[in-house]
């Protein structure tokens, strides 16, 4: 029935419609931009970290410098801390791979993470705790089917922890 209904609109309007079975339109997916180009480049970042988990833009800052990439994101709240620290790493591994995967003519990525930390007092704020830069020279020599994302800040050209994610 549905089907039919289908063949009809496309003989009188000349052109396809998307509807659920309740009538309402669906939603197409927005085309994925050029290969190589910054509107990728970004794509692939915000695609490969997904969403926040803490009610907050998953990415607050991109910017691309000629080749050079920058990339401030907030790392996901988890069950425990060294869950969360696995996150973090987790995350980074998917920022290279996105990069890599965009096509882009990039010769660094940096990025930044942030996540809430408590001092003393009980006061919590989101504080820059993972820095890493790593060259086009390393990224494009990862085999991704092999690596263990525990060693990313390890094959990193320049990586700063702060002491509650060592």
């Amino acid at each position: 029935m549905i089907l039919a209904a289908a063949f009809i609109l496309f003989a009188v309007c000349g052109e396809w419609h998307s509807y659920a079975a309740d009538g309402r339109s669906i939603k197409t997916k927005t085309p994925v931009p050029d290969a190589g180009s910054i509107e990728r480049l970004e794509y692939e970042i915000i695609k490969g970290l997904g969403k926040s988990n803490r009610k907050m833009d998953r990415i607050t800052h991109f910017q691309v410098d000629g080749q050079d990439v920058v990339v401030h994101f907030t790392i996901n709240d988890n069950l425990t801390v060294n869950m969360t620290k696995g996150g973090a790493k987790n995350s980074a591994e998917s920022i290279l791979k996105a990069v890599q995967n965009s096509g882009y003519d990039y010769s660094t990525i940096t990025m930044l993470g942030t996540y809430p930390l408590q001092d003393k007092l009980g006061n919590s704020t989101e504080t820059g705790v993972l820095q890493a830069t790593y060259s086009r020279g390393i990224v494009s020599r990862i085999n991704w089917q092999g690596f263990l994302y525990d060693n990313v800040y390890e094959i990193a050209d320049e990586v700063w922890l702060h002491p509650a994610f060592k």
